[in-house]
């Protein structure tokens, strides 16, 4: 049984269900859509795994595919860059999910990048097979499960050409260290024992269902095959996750889906229940919590990363949607890790 404590399955940043239920309230008169009815049929016909330990710099890349790509970090940290989009960086315990399959590049450092094919050789293993990336005899610096899942996807899915590119499968091991280690241990146990290949698998599909249920929660009109509006305003605001630096305005979000600003803004909040630039500010503040969180970046440079050329501007507009400044936020999220365990298992 998955257990959410065990697993990290809590995602802070995603907006509750009563928010979503209402933004779907006021942009639609039709009835509930029965999202378990659609998505009970999301399921993997076939999946492969292997357990990756990649070296001190450098990396990886895996060629597009129609399958799911899933990433399980077990220890270390991972950035994962997809074309034209912003890279993605996750650490032990995290998760992420590619389920376009498409082509992309998994690093550590600035070292070279290594073409990885092994899913060419890989059969349908009981236990995922051991891979090193890097230069031999380095000590690994991250160790990770990669997994290809092929899934039987449901007609009243919309293409995959709509759904995003990247989704975190868990958010845990940003905003609690506790939740994160208990993760990468259950994934490090369970990867090593008999039945591991479905048993992540298992796990894999309930987090894509999940995600899945978050986006069309958020996204109900993709659904519709014929409702262009919500299928615009979902390309929308992947345009701005891709490049949330970029000087997003509403002119230039309605003409990037070919749509006029007076239509589009009066669509855009029909559907969603804020306006355009509400959403874009609120993307640009849940990716700036996660760049404080990873501690990599000075808030300086966060801000000119989400768009802020005005550093005080940045200030003001984070305290207020999260209620600390980023120095207190970077504060409280130390001090929560400080007490979580670390370095619990041996990298390999």
């Amino acid at each position: 049984m998955v257990h959410g404590g065990r697993f990290g399955l809590s995602s802070p940043h995603v907006r509750t269900a009563e928010a979503v239920r209402v933004d779907m309230l006021a942009g639609s008169a039709q009835p509930p859509i029965n999202l378990s009815r659609i998505l009970r049929d999301v399921i993997s016909i076939g999946a492969q795994w292997v357990r990756v330990r990649v070296g001190q710099t450098g990396g990886f890349s895996l060629p597009a595919s129609d399958d799911l790509t899933v990433y399980f970090v077990i220890w270390g940290t991972l950035q994962i860059s997809v074309a034209n989009g912003e890279p993605t960086e996750v650490g032990a315990g995290g998760c992420v999910l590619l389920p376009q399959g498409s082509a992309h590049v998994a690093r550590i450092g600035s070292g070279p990048i290594e073409a990885m094919r092994c899913f060419d050789e890989i059969e349908d293993n009981d236990i995922p097979p051991a891979i090193d990336v890097g230069k031999p005899g380095d000590l690994p610096a991250a160790v990770i499960l990669v997994g290809r899942l092929r899934i039987d996807w449901p007609a009243s899915i919309p293409p995959l050409r709509m759904l995003p590119g990247v989704m975190l499968g868990t958010r845990a091991y940003r905003t609690d260290p506790a939740a994160a280690a208990n993760a990468s241990r259950a994934l490090h146990h369970t990867s090593r024992e008999q039945g591991a290949s479905i048993s992540l698998t298992r796990y894999a599909e309930l987090l894509l269902v999940r995600e899945l249920r978050n986006f069309f929660i958020a996204h109900p009109g993709l659904l519709n095959p014929g409702d262009a509006d919500a299928a615009s305003v979902a390309q929308a605001m992947e345009a701005v996750r891709s490049d949330p630096g970029r000087p997003w305005s509403v002119e230039r979000l309605a003409r990037h889906v070919g749509m006029s600003r007076s239509g589009f803004a009066a669509k855009f909040r029909a559907i969603r229940g804020e306006t355009p630039m509400d959403s874009v500010a609120r993307l640009r503040m849940d990716l700036a919590a996660r760049l404080l969180g990873e501690g990599r970046m000075k808030a300086k440079e966060i801000a000119a990363r989400v768009g802020y050329s005005s550093d005080a501007a940045f200030v003001r507009s984070f305290t207020r949607h999260f209620g600390l400044s980023p120095t207190n936020y970077r504060k409280k999220l130390r001090a929560d890790a400080s007490v979580a365990e670390a370095d619990w298992v041996e990298p390999g």
